[in-house]
């Protein structure tokens, strides 16, 4: 039998835990058809990977490229990192479906919520279509490099049949209705489920709540029951309205959502915060019976609170360093290139570190309480600041999806498998 393709010489990585060992890989009609240390078969391509690892794609399932699918089909910078595959629409916000009339209010609420410029957003996005199954029908023509899969968000859903008001009350029987109807055409024409959130920073258009926000109990079940109906589909609920703290509330609402619709439930932000050691936990054990019907909870392997700045920009940098060090630019010395000297200003050794959490930096105070970023000024009331220019700020979008990730790999997502970096190197990244 002629394979379509053939990956051989590659370490293979794959996913189970199992330990790294030499194997070829063979595809045929688009999925891996054998795994073995040497096929024999004969194939229409084969790729080399002596020296690389071989492993299965990641899925990344907390996105927002909505709107950036528009213009960069290839979704960076997770196809840059592994990723072979990415679940769009989370959170309750997006851009479909949408009129002429409510697309200021689809911009804007991504504005507010995930900080994408709207000049960007106002140039970028094609509005090549109404209705959602329009939308997914424009993005699959853009020929992503990525696998998409899609959750109806609900704020547009909302827009879509109430406007203006979808920001201020909640849906009327008509109205409600008519928004589980559209949720179901979408679920019909291939979208995962559904999203929401309950944060109160998940503001919209005109600093209002975010739509999805505005939905009462009862149009949360007849949206529920779009999807038992139809015996499949997810919802993914941004639930927390402390980063990593479930309150009785939110587990109550929980209960509810999988009771009505009996399908699983994603939920965030379980986060470790460093000022709450046990929220994670306790809330992970409060959640459990819920966790034992189907709800997931999504997480992040880095915590919610670090140490960065412009001298330091990389969370990974320690482990670069332990492949066999850095000359700063994220590549290895050269043969006999000695360390380089470090230069520093004269007050650099007392300048404090900042703290980065979300969109924000607690600046410490100076001894004599004064500014310590302007050396002669007086001492004022405590203030939270924006970034000064030397620290990386990191919207709370980053720190779901983990885009501090790893520099690029070369990676061939064709047939869901990612071929990265040297063995050495790539072994390291893998593994953290």
């Amino acid at each position: 039998m002629a394979l379509d393709l053939v990956i051989r010489n590659g370490l293979l990585v794959d996913g189970t835990g199992a330990p790294a060992r030499r194997a070829d890989i063979g595809v045929l009609n688009g999925k891996i058809f054998s795994v073995q240390e040497q096929i024999q078969e004969k194939a229409a391509r084969v790729i080399d990977a002596s020296g690389l690892a071989v492993a299965p794609g990641f899925i990344d399932p907390h996105t927002h490229y909505d709107a950036q699918i528009c213009w960069d089909g290839a979704l960076t910078p997770s196809s840059w990192h592994g990723v072979t595959s990415v679940v769009m629409g989370n959170c309750g916000v997006g851009i479909a479906p949408c009129r002429p009339e409510t697309r200021e209010f689809a911009m804007r609420d991504l504005v507010n919520v995930e900080a994408i410029p709207f000049e960007v957003l106002n140039q970028g996005i094609t509005w090549d279509w109404e209705s959602f199954p329009q939308f997914m029908d424009a993005a699959a023509a853009r020929k992503p490099a990525l696998n998409l899969a899609f959750l109806a968000p609900l704020t547009p859903f909302r827009h879509y049949v109430m406007g203006e008001a979808s920001m201020e009350r909640a849906a009327s029987v008509v109205e409600l209705n008519e928004i589980k109807k559209l949720l179901g055409e979408a679920i019909d024409a291939g979208a995962f489920g559904f999203s929401s959130t309950l944060l109160n920073q998940h503001m919209g258009y005109a600093g209002r709540p975010l739509a999805c926000r505005n939905a009462s109990r009862e149009e949360l079940r007849a949206y529920c029951n779009a999807l038992r109906e139809r015996g499949k589909g997810a919802i993914e609920i941004a639930m927390t309205k402390q980063i990593g703290v479930m309150e009785e509330p939110e587990l109550e609402l929980l209960d509810f959502m999988l009771t009505e619709s009996a399908r699983p439930i994603t939920f965030i932000a379980m986060f470790d915060r460093d000022d709450i050691s046990e929220a994670v936990r306790t809330s992970l054990r409060k959640a459990a019976p819920m966790i034992a019907r189907g709800a997931r909870p999504q997480t992040s392997p880095l915590p919610l609170t670090r140490e960065i700045n412009m001298r330091n920009p990389f969370s990974f940098i320690r482990g670069i360093e332990e492949m066999g060090g850095s000359n700063g630019r994220g590549s290895r010395r050269r043969p006999g290139q000695g360390r380089r000297r470090r230069v520093s200003r004269p007050d650099a050794g007392r300048r404090p570190r900042q703290r980065v959490h979300h969109d924000f930096v607690q600046q410490p105070r100076r001894p004599d309480g004064g500014d310590p970023e302007q050396p002669g000024h007086a001492a004022g009331p405590r203030r939270r600041r924006r970034a000064p220019r030397h620290v990386v700020r990191l919207g709370l979008s980053e720190l779901h999806a983990g885009h501090l990730g790893a520099g690029k790999e070369g990676a061939h997502a064709g047939s869901g498998w990612l071929c990265a970096g040297r063995e050495s190197s790539t072994q390291s990244s893998t593994a953290r």
